[in-house]
C-alpha cells in the first residue's frame, strides 16, 4: 500500500438493525491518515453467507475494481468477514483481486494480500486465509449447535427458536399456552373476512379500535396492524392446533418429520373455509396487468426513510405515481407523489449527461455482458419449465389420490387451487423472461455504435434496468415546501451514482403534461427545512403552452 494509491471501500452488516456508517467513518478515516486516495464506497446491508453472484453491491465493486479505466489499487475492509462467511467465496474473490495486481486490506489485521511491488504477499494471504477459514469453522459450529438445540425441543414438544412470538399464544415451561384476549381477536379476524371483508378493511378496523398488535404488548407503542398481518394469521396452520417440524442430519437432509399438537383457537373446518376463500380470491388476483418498472423499489427512499413505491390507481398514464409508503398508514410524511414516466426521464437524462453511461456501455460491449444476461434469463426459462412439470406431477398426484379416497374433496380443491395459482404466477414469469431476452437480443445487435445505443436504450426497459442497477447507488425524494411552478408542487431528487460519493441534486415538477428539470448546485436547498434558498436555474423545459412562472415562498 502507497500513498494516493486509489482505493475503494467495502462494509457489510447481516440485518436491518444494524449499521454500516461506524464502519464507513472508520474506513474513510483510514484512508485520510494513509494519504489514499478513495474512489467509491460499496456498502450493503445481507448476510455474509450469500454467494457473491446474490449480493448486488459485492458483484458491483468486483465489477467495478476490475474494469482497468478505473484504475484501482486496492480494496479496504475492517476485517475479511465483511467479503463473506464462505471460505471458498472469499478465497476465490481474493485470488481474482490478485490476479489484477489488486490487493484487499484488512485494517483489523493490518495484513494486504499483495506487496508495494504488487508481488503476492505471502504471510498476508496465509493471515488473511486463516481469519476465513475460522469464521468459516465459528459458522458451521453454531448451525451445528442450533441444529441439535432445535432437534432437541421439537422432539419433546417444546416451542424453539422464532416460533416462540407467535401471536394468540403465549410460552410457559417451553410449550404454547393460548392468550386468551389475543384468541379472541383471531377468532374475530376469521368471521370478518369469512362476512366479507379483506385484510385492509380488517386492519383498519383492528386500529380504529385500538386492539393491541403482539408488539404493543411488548413496550412498542408505535406498531400498527397491516394487511399483511391479518394475512399471515389467516393463513396460519398453527391456530388449528397442530405444528409440523422436519428433523434435518448435519448435510441438511430431512430425516424425520414430525406432527406436534399445542391448544387449538380455529377448528380445522373454519381455517379450511378461509383457504378456500383466499384461494380463490388470490387466483383472480394472478389475472391482473404485471407492470414493469425500471426501478427497483428499495433504490428509491423518501427523506423520512421510508421506500418510494410504484402505484397505478386508474390504469392512465398520468395515474402512475411513485409514492411514500408512509401514505398506507394514517400517520403520513407529508412527501409528494411524482409522476413515475416524468421521474424515470429525468433520471436518464441526468445520467446522460454524465461520463459514467458512455463508460458502462464500452464496458458492456467488453465483457460481452448482455451475452450473459440473456443466458442467465434462458437458463431461468428452462428452471421455471422444471417447475410446471413438477406442479403437473402433483396434479396427477392429489388427482389420484382423490380418486382413490386417500383425499377428501375439501383438502383437494385447496391443494389444487394453489397448484392452480403457482402455475399462473410462473407462466407470466415466462412471459417477462421472454420479452426481456428478445429486448436484450435486439439491442446486442446494435452495440457496436455507442451513439445508437444511447437512442434505443429508452425504448429498452431490459437495458434500462440493468443500466440503472449497474450505475445507481440509491435515490432519494425531498418535498418543497416554499418553492411552486406553474402553480406545481416540487421535489429535490438526490441522485447517488457509484463513482462518485456526493449525490447529484435537481428538481423536477409534479404537473404530468410539464416536464421541467432544474438545475441546483451546493446550498440552493436546505435539506432539514425542505426549501429552496435561491432561485435556482432551469436546465430542461419542455410543456404546454403554459406562461412559465416560478413562486418561491409558497407554504
Amino acid at each position: 500500500m502507497k500513498k494516493n494509491d486509489r482505493v475503494v471501500i467495502y462494509t457489510r452488516v447481516s440485518t436491518e438493525g444494524q449499521n454500516v456508517s461506524r464502519q464507513n467513518e472508520d474506513l474513510i478515516s483510514f484512508c485520510e491518515e494513509r494519504g489514499l486516495s478513495l474512489v467509491c464506497v460499496f456498502s450493503e446491508t445481507i448476510s455474509g453467507l450469500k454467494d457473491t453472484k446474490d449480493r448486488a453491491e459485492l458483484t458491483n465493486l468486483m465489477n467495478f475494481v476490475s474494469d482497468k479505466s478505473n484504475n484501482i489499487d486496492g480494496v479496504i475492509l475492517t476485517e475479511i468477514s465483511r467479503m463473506g462467511r464462505k471460505l471458498n467465496d472469499v478465497s476465490n474473490n481474493i485470488e481474482l483481486l490478485n490476479r489484477q495486481k489488486i490487493y484487499v486490506y484488512s485494517t483489523t489485521n493490518n495484513e494486504s494480500t499483495l506487496n508495494e511491488d504488487r508481488t503476492v504477499n505471502v504471510y498476508g494471504n496465509l493471515v488473511i486465509n486463516i481469519m476465513a477459514s475460522i469464521g468459516n469453522m465459528e459458522r458451521e459450529q453454531f448451525h451445528q449447535r442450533t441444529r441439535s438445540g432445535v432437534n432437541r425441543a421439537m422432539k419433546n414438544g417444546q416451542v424453539a427458536g422464532r416460533r416462540s412470538n407467535i401471536y394468540g399464544y403465549d410460552v410457559k415451561d417451553k410449550r404454547y399456552i393460548v392468550n386468551e384476549k389475543e384468541e379472541k381477536t383471531i377468532r374475530d379476524i376469521y368471521s370478518m373476512y369469512l362476512n366479507g371483508l379483506g385484510a385492509k378493511v380488517i386492519s383498519k378496523w383492528l386500529n380504529g379500535n385500538n386492539v393491541p398488535t403482539r408488539y404493543n404488548t411488548l413496550g412498542d407503542e408505535s406498531s400498527e396492524w397491516y394487511a399483511g398481518t391479518v394475512y399471515r394469521i389467516l393463513t396460519n396452520e398453527i391456530y388449528t392446533g397442530k405444528r409440523y417440524y422436519n428433523e434435518k442430519n448435519e448435510s441438511g437432509e430431512i430425516t424425520i418429520k414430525h406432527t406436534i399438537s399445542h391448544p387449538q383457537i380455529i377448528d380445522l373446518e373454519l381455517f379450511n373455509e378461509v383457504q378456500l376463500k383466499l384461494k380463490s380470491h388470490s387466483l383472480k388476483i394472478g389475472k391482473k396487468n404485471k407492470y414493469d418498472y425500471i426501478f427497483d423499489t428499495k433504490l428509491i427512499k423518501c427523506s423520512c426513510g421510508k421506500n418510494f413505491l410504484p402505484q397505478n390507481r386508474n390504469g392512465s398514464e398520468s395515474e402512475k405515481v411513485y409514492k411514500c409508503a408512509s401514505c398506507r398508514k394514517e400517520k403520513k410524511c407529508g412527501n409528494f407523489s411524482v409522476n413515475i414516466n416524468k421521474f424515470s426521464s429525468s433520471v436518464w437524462y441526468i445520467i446522460r449527461r454524465t461520463d459514467v453511461l458512455l463508460n458502462s456501455l464500452k464496458s458492456s460491449v467488453k465483457n460481452n455482458s448482455i451475452k450473459k444476461e440473456i443466458i442467465i434469463r434462458e437458463s431461468q426459462i428452462l428452471e421455471i419449465n422444471n417447475e410446471l412439470l413438477t406442479i403437473d406431477k402433483i396434479e396427477n398426484l392429489i388427482l389420484e389420490k382423490l380418486i382413490n379416497g386417500k383425499v377428501s374433496s375439501e383438502k383437494y380443491d385447496i391443494q389444487y387451487a394453489k397448484l392452480m395459482n403457482d402455475k399462473l404466477i410462473l407462466k407470466n414469469k415466462i412471459s417477462f423472461a421472454k420479452r426481456e431476452i428478445k429486448e436484450l437480443k435486439q439491442f446486442e445487435s446494435k452495440q457496436i455504435n455507442l451513439d445508437e445505443q444511447l437512442r434505443d436504450i429508452k425504448g429498452n426497459i431490459s437495458m434500462m434496468k440493468k443500466l440503472i442497477n449497474d450505475l445507481v447507488h440509491k435515490i432519494v425524494i425531498y418535498p418543497i415546501y416554499n418553492f411552486k411552478m406553474n402553480n406545481s408542487n416540487c421535489v429535490c431528487v438526490q441522485l447517488y451514482l457509484y463513482t462518485s460519493i456526493n449525490p447529484i441534486e435537481y428538481v423536477i415538477t409534479q404537473l404530468y403534461n410539464d416536464y421541467t428539470i432544474i438545475s441546483l448546485v451546493k446550498g440552493e436547498f436546505n435539506h432539514s427545512k425542505k426549501e429552496i434558498v435561491r432561485e435556482p436555474d432551469i436546465l430542461l423545459e419542455r410543456k404546454k403552452d403554459i406562461i412559465h412562472k416560478i413562486e418561491i415562498g409558497v407554504k
